[in-house]
């Protein structure tokens, strides 16, 4: 007898265990609100040595992009922040979004700034919180001719060189349901002329790192 009601207690904490982790798994985890305001709570404002510099106009940002990028993208929202070191400098543009018609080919962005794109090719960077990151470097004719620059994406599933391969990811995560379908554009434009590739992806390097810890690795 005492042996049949051991059993049934440790029946009922069984059951008790599998109740709650049933409820525990059923609990629905609240996502924060995609917004241009999140978006800057959330990029870095210092890369290393080099400290992000506040707009007079929104002290979040260091300028604001063209209205006819945000009519044209309808992102979450679009991030504008120059990193400077004394003489050295990077201009970095976050734009995120959920929607696939928002990443569109990359010379949007750039003409935007008066900007024509030359040559290009892909390379990787190395960090410690993503591993390789493959990105294109590009060359561009505008304020100044065989300016030095570098863009790339991130999606659901990683990082990608190209735009096809960010539409493609999110593509995948919608048809199977999910419900991260997220895809940030990163654009990078050394401020100074004697910026080496290397130098450029040391600074993508170091930035993504950064981002990853004040975006809960979003960024």
């Amino acid at each position: 007898m005492e042996g049949l009601m051991t059993r049934a207690y440790i029946a009922g904490a069984l059951l008790l265990v599998a109740g709650i982790a049933i409820n525990i798994s059923a609990v629905t985890v609240k996502r924060p609100s995609k917004t241009e305001e999140w978006m800057e709570q959330k990029a870095p404002t210092k890369v290393g040595k080099f400290i992000f510099l506040p707009g007079t106009e929104n002290p979040a940002q260091s300028y604001r992009m063209d209205d006819r990028t945000y009519e044209l993208l309808v992102p979450y929202g679009i991030v504008c922040r120059l990193y400077l070191d004394a003489a050295k400098g990077f201009d970095m543009v976050l734009i995120a979004s959920q929607s696939r018609a928002s990443f569109h080919d990359p010379r949007v962005c750039f003409s935007g700034q008066g900007w024509v794109l030359s040559k290009q090719h892909t390379e990787n960077v190395e960090t410690k919180t993503r591993g390789k990151v493959p990105i294109t470097i590009t060359e561009m004719d505008g304020a100044r001719r065989g300016q030095l620059a570098a863009f790339f994406y991130r999606g659901p599933g990683g990082f990608y060189p190209s735009t096809n391969g960010v539409k493609w990811d999110m593509f995948k995560q919608e048809l199977f349901g999910s419900k991260d379908v997220d895809g940030v554009f990163y654009r990078v434009i050394p401020r100074h002329a004697d910026c080496t590739v290397e130098e450029l992806k040391q600074f993508i390097a170091e930035y993504l790192d950064t981002a990853y810890d004040t975006s809960d690795g979003y960024f």
